[in-house]
C-alpha cells in the first residue's frame, strides 16, 4: 500500500473554491491570512488615532515631510527611490500610453501627492477620485471592510458556475455525493483521463465493448447506460433528452416538487445509475466479474435502499415508492 501510486483527482485550488464554483468551500489559509492582514492594513488607515496605531508608529516610525503640494504623485520620487510610474509601469503605462482614454477617468491625472493624501486635522487620508466607480471594493452601508468579502475577492475560482445544489443537496450518502461531485468535474479515472496522465492503456469501454471510455460516454451515452436511464424514465413516467455531459445533466435536473417525499426521491435519482455503472465498470475491469443487463437494472433498487436508510420515505417497497411519486 505504501508504494502504490495514487492520482490526485482535484487540485487544491478547485477544492478551496466556493460550492457554487465547483469547490468544497474549504478555506484557503494562505489567502485568508492575506485577507486578515488586509483588514489590519485598512484599520491602520482609518484608525490612525487609536492606541495600537500610535504604538506601531512609535515602534517602527512614521515619517512625513511637507504637505505634498509640490510633489507629483506619479512623476516625483516620494515613495521609494524611483517615481511610481517607474516602479509600477504595468499600472501607469497602459493608462498613459496605450489607453489614454482610460487614463482620463482620473479627475486629476497629473495630481500632486497632496491631492491624493490630504490631511484632515492631524489625520491623513487617501483620496483617489475617479469620474466613475472603478475601484474593486466600494464601502458598504456599514462603511467597513469585511474579511469575508475581501477573502471572496481574493479567491479565484477555476469555473464560473457549477450545479452544486443537485450534487450536495440530494439526500444520498456522503461517499456518493463526493463521487457525483468528482464525476461532474470530469475527474474520475476513466480511460481517457488515465491516458491524459500518460498511463498506457487501451481506450476501450468494457461496458458496451465498442467505443472508447470517457466520463460522459460511460455514464450517459454507452449502450448499457442508456438502458438503465431508459428504465428510470419509464418507471417514473417522464420524458427526457439526455444532454451531452454529466455536468449539464445535474444542471438540468431541476426539482419542481419542493421538499416533499417525491422531491427528495427525484433529486437523488441521477446519482443512482451513475454510481451503479461505475461500480459495475470497476468490477469488470479489476475483478473480471460481469453482471448481465437485467441484473444491472435490478441494482437500481439501491436508490430505494439509500432513501430508506435516510428515513426519507415511508414506502414499504420500490413499487410503493414509485406510486408515491406523482411525476
Amino acid at each position: 500500500m505504501g508504494d502504490e501510486h495514487k492520482f490526485l483527482l482535484v487540485n487544491w485550488q478547485q477544492v478551496c473554491s466556493p460550492l457554487q464554483n465547483g469547490g468544497l468551500g474549504i478555506r484557503n489559509l494562505s489567502v485568508f491570512n492575506k485577507a486578515l492582514l488586509g483588514k489590519w492594513l485598512w484599520r491602520y488607515a482609518v484608525e490612525s488615532d487609536s492606541l495600537w496605531c500610535q504604538v506601531v508608529d512609535s515602534k517602527y516610525g512614521s515619517q512625513w515631510g511637507g504637505d505634498g503640494t509640490r510633489i507629483k504623485f506619479w512623476h516625483d520620487s516620494w515613495c521609494g527611490d524611483q517615481p511610481l510610474w517607474v516602479q509600477f509601469p504595468e499600472l501607469y503605462q497602459p493608462l498613459r500610453v496605450q489607453f489614454p482614454e482610460l487614463f482620463r477617468i482620473a479627475r486629476v491625472p497629473e495630481a500632486a501627492v497632496a491631492d491624493h493624501i490630504p490631511f484632515i486635522g492631524s489625520t491623513r487620508h487617501w483620496v483617489i477620485a475617479f469620474c466613475r466607480l472603478v475601484q474593486d471594493w466600494e464601502p458598504a452601508r456599514r462603511e467597513s471592510l469585511q474579511v469575508r468579502s475581501y477573502y471572496s475577492a481574493l479567491i479565484q475560482p477555476t469555473r464560473n458556475s457549477f450545479p452544486w445544489r443537485s450534487v450536495w443537496k440530494s439526500k444520498v450518502q456522503t461517499p456518493v455525493a463526493f463521487f457525483s461531485w468528482t464525476v461532474a468535474l470530469g475527474r474520475i479515472l476513466t480511460i481517457d483521463n488515465l491516458r491524459k496522465r500518460r498511463v498506457l492503456v487501451i481506450d476501450w469501454c468494457c461496458m458496451c465493448k465498442s467505443d472508447g471510455e470517457s466520463v460522459n460516454h460511460l455514464l450517459l451515452h454507452c449502450r448499457i447506460a442508456q438502458e438503465l436511464w431508459n428504465l428510470i424514465f419509464t418507471l417514473f413516467e417522464t420524458s427526457w433528452v439526455m444532454p451531452s455531459g454529466v455536468e449539464d445533466l445535474f444542471a438540468f435536473w431541476t426539482n419542481t416538487m419542493g421538499n416533499s417525499e417525491s422531491g427528495a426521491i427525484w433529486k437523488a435519482v441521477p446519482h443512482c445509475p451513475m454510481w451503479c455503472l461505475w461500480r459495475e465498470r470497476n468490477s469488470r475491469t479489476f475483478s473480471g466479474e460481469e453482471n448481465s443487463v437485467p441484473a444491472l437494472k435490478y441494482s437500481l433498487q439501491t436508490l430505494y435502499e439509500w432513501l430508506k436508510a435516510s428515513n426519507l420515505i415511508s414506502s414499504y417497497s420500490v413499487a410503493d415508492m414509485l406510486d408515491s411519486c406523482s411525476f
